[in-house]
């Protein structure tokens, strides 16, 4: 029957009749799933939609939440690991440092767009899964490193894996409007809860191997870590064709077609949200950087991470079906001005009781002001996108960010020495406090109303096409 329909022209098939495919099964039909944009969705609002066949899915959720776990937790070993590295290096501690961080951020904002771009035309599963593989073997290459230079290179293999920008994209893609703001905070959340779990788990990994073999037993846990989630992703993961329905661009641009840089207009709105949210992940760096180095800094970060993940997980979403992505992701970068004063003040505390409340109160702070910032702008970013183009435009805001991130880093190690030898610890707070205001309160101009409040009577309708005359 098969060989049959083949040699019928397309007009004579039965309607709605299909060749088949020997790839269907790993690939989702993106007609099924994606929809036209609208002013509603385009805000990040809860709105009553129908359902999609696959969005009720929950291995492609767990599959995506997986490999989120599993970036941050490398993250955090492979922080762990550098810790011991430098000291066996040469190089002063703090230039091997700002080389490695540096490494991984360059690599990042350099291969970003690439992966989107190559996503955008043979789908999201290539790079998720080359991601988890390039992942796997930066951080062996960590553990094995006996220099600077090799150091940096696995660091840089590490950055070249594009997974939590490519992570959001595939969900922006396949997600139901009515409950994106749930989706979106269980996947950042996700990355939350392995900067929890991971700096606790440090200390019995540390005691699972030989001291000389510390360094390897780590990096090769990070490594195996990846290859699991791998095998977990080529068997449960389908691929999804990044294919948007007709008329989903065009409204895209009609809602952006204010004179100051028309269509491209909201896309670099939220490309300076997700940079802003880039510099505030630096934070932290430079409290332990200013404040005492203590043995128990990782509580910190254990606490950190879990203020983050509950007011991702269950807050976020409660707050974007309440006032908007926008609304939320301005109060988020509003808040960020409060925190960087209240992380400087608790730098400068020396009583031991006053200084761990004060570093508590700025680390959950800064947790909350993450949590929506970066979900946030993950989200503005998703909707201020085509689905065709998507993972291109995740991709490079979640690029612009790590450019931000070797910025800051830089600029802050330098203004750090500086303000050591002038006596000045406050000037690079100082400096990060003008750059917020000034990132603040130019976002803050620029976001489109129309994605505050959804007014139907400004979403375009796209028009029916013109029926041929009978004397043509």
């Amino acid at each position: 029957m098969v060989g049959s329909m083949r040699t019928l022209p397309p007009a004579a098939r039965p309607a709605g009749h299909r060749l088949p495919n020997r790839f269907a099964s790993n690939r989702i039909a993106s007609s099924s799933m994606i929809r036209p944009a609208s002013a509603a969705s385009l805000t990040g609002r809860e709105v009553p939609e129908e359902k999609g066949i696959y969005d009720s899915s929950v291995v492609v959720r767990v599959c995506l939440w997986a490999v989120h776990f599993c970036d941050g937790m490398q993250n955090m070993l492979i922080i762990g690991l550098l810790e011991d590295l430098v000291r066996s290096f040469p190089e002063s501690a703090s230039c091997a440092k700002s080389a490695l961080g540096i490494s991984y951020l360059v690599a990042s904002a350099v291969s970003n767009p690439i992966w989107g771009w190559i996503c955008d035309r043979h789908g999201l599963r290539v790079g998720i899964v080359t991601g988890l593989v390039l992942s796997a073997i930066g951080s062996g290459t960590v553990a094995l490193s006996r220099s600077l230079s090799v150091a940096c290179l696995g660091r840089a293999l590490s950055g070249m894996s594009a997974n939590l920008s490519l992570n959001k994209a595939y969900l922006g893609i396949i997600t139901c409007k009515r409950n994106q703001g749930a989706a979106f905070g269980a996947l950042t959340g996700s990355f939350g809860l392995a900067i929890t779990i991971t700096p606790l788990l440090c200390p019995a990994l540390r005691g699972l191997f030989p001291e000389q073999s510390v360094a390897f037993g780590i990096g090769a846990f990070a490594s195996l870590a990846a290859l699991l989630t791998l095998a977990v992703c080529v068997v449960f993961l389908p691929d999804v064709e990044p294919d948007g329905p007709p008329g989903a661009a065009q409204r895209v641009r009609s809602l952006t077609s204010d004179p100051f840089l028309s269509r491209y207009r909201l896309p670099l709105v939220a490309a300076c949200t997700y940079i802003m949210s880039g510099m505030l992940l630096q934070i932290p760096d430079l409290t332990l950087t200013t404040a005492f180095v203590r043995k128990d800094r990782a509580y910190f970060f254990a606490g950190q991470g879990l203020v983050r993940t509950l007011s991702t997980i269950f807050l976020f979403p409660v707050v974007v079906a309440a006032f908007g992505v926008v609304r939320v992701t301005q109060v988020g970068l509003a808040l960020s001005l409060v925190q960087i004063p209240v992380v400087y003040l608790a730098s400068l505390i020396d009583n031991d009781s006053a200084w761990y409340l004060a570093q508590a109160g700025a680390f959950c702070l800064r947790a909350l002001v993450v949590s929506m910032t970066v979900t946030g702008a993950a989200v503005v970013v998703n909707n201020a996108s085509s689905a065709s183009t998507k993972a291109r435009a995740v991709s490079f805001t979640q690029s612009a960010a790590s450019l931000m991130g070797v910025g800051v880093t830089a600029a802050l190690s330098a203004l750090l020495d500086a303000g050591r030898d002038i006596q000045l610890q406050f000037l690079p707070f100082l400096v990060l406090l003008g750059v917020a205001v000034v990132t603040v309160g130019t976002l803050g101009a620029r976001l489109p109303p129309v994605l505050n409040e959804p007014r139907p009577d400004r979403v375009p309708r796209l028009r029916p096409p013109k029926r041929l005359s009978n004397n043509v």
